[in-house]
């Protein structure tokens, strides 16, 4: 049966991408300057950011037949402040996506989808983050963005969704004027490398549906190997969940193994929101695996 699933459209240029080397591959660099990110910060008023919150960059058509059992796949509104939404700009206008602070060494990485950051060979303009972002209220402030990484693999794949399965990016934010990073203002989490594919998750984003992308929702999960997506796209099969998110969830994050029971503590990320689909009258999203890629790109971000 067929059902609708987010692919990938073109993002406007901004400067040119630069490879850089790894041990484990290699990632692509488009550096935003401080007047660029500046002007970002000033050009999302209100109004404009109320005008991105129901646009994603992403939408299609997927065929499959599956099944993933759940525990709370309708989305309720949660706040976290590690979580926010991200503004950009495309050929098409403004859209919005979402973003997760993670732990690492520099506390300034912002964990989202690729195809909200580059696609069809042109990187995203004006992006912006926004942590805990509700209802117009800004807690935290705006973040303005230094730098943003995909991997050579998504550069290469980015077009149409042959690349689902590497839609991982990485988004370096400045300092605010007091010297503080993101991270030590609004916390992070942790990055987990090889999750098992079959677990629990909690899944957190955007929605443009629900309440107009003013409000952070969260549905619980469980996953599952994509088995569709190992078959059709290159790379290392990702995650497939049941969970009533659409538009301006994309780069959200999967975020299980909490120490207490209900998720008192932070928990790790395993994954992050990339394409989505209904079938048979439910609704599906999927993750890219976070096998090496993750580590690849925090490691170019951070110079190791």
């Amino acid at each position: 049966m067929a059902g609708m699933r987010f692919t990938l459209i073109a993002v406007l240029a901004v400067a040119g991408s630069l490879a850089v080397s790894s041990s484990a591959g290699a990632a692509a660099v488009n550096r935003v300057s401080g007047n660029e990110s500046s002007a970002a910060a000033r050009f999302w008023t209100p109004e404009r950011a109320e005008r991105a919150l129901r646009r994603d960059p992403v939408l299609g058509v997927r065929s499959t037949s599956t099944s993933v059992s759940q525990t709370r796949h309708r989305p309720v509104t949660v706040n976290r402040p590690e979580v926010g939404k991200i503004l950009g700009w495309d050929r098409l206008g403004g859209y919005s996506c979402t973003g997760t602070v993670i732990d690492t060494r520099s506390l300034r990485l912002v964990l989202t989808a690729a195809h909200c950051v580059y696609a069809n060979g042109m990187w995203s303009r004006r992006m912006v983050f926004i942590p805990a972002f509700k209802n117009g209220r800004r807690p935290y402030g705006t973040y303005k963005i230094k730098a943003m990484w995909v991997s050579n693999a998504w550069q290469r794949l980015s077009f149409g969704s042959y690349g689902t399965n590497f839609d991982v990016a990485i988004l370096v934010t400045r300092k605010l004027w007091n010297g503080s990073r993101i991270g030590e203002n609004v916390g992070a989490i942790e990055v987990e490398s090889n999750p098992n594919r079959r677990g629990v998750t909690d899944i957190y984003g955007y929605p443009g549906a629900a309440m107009g992308g003013r409000v952070m929702r969260t549905c619980r999960s469980r996953t599952k190997p994509d088995w569709y997506g190992g078959r059709f796209f290159p790379g290392p099969t990702g995650m497939l969940a049941r969970c009533n998110m659409a538009a301006g969830s994309s780069g959200g994050p999967w975020v299980s193994r909490y120490s207490r029971p209900g998720g008192g503590t932070v928990g790790v990320v395993d994954g992050l929101t990339s394409t989505g689909f209904p079938q048979a009258g439910r609704s599906y999203l999927t993750s890219p695996y976070f096998g090496r890629l993750p580590g690849l790109l925090i490691r170019a971000t951070e110079g190791r």
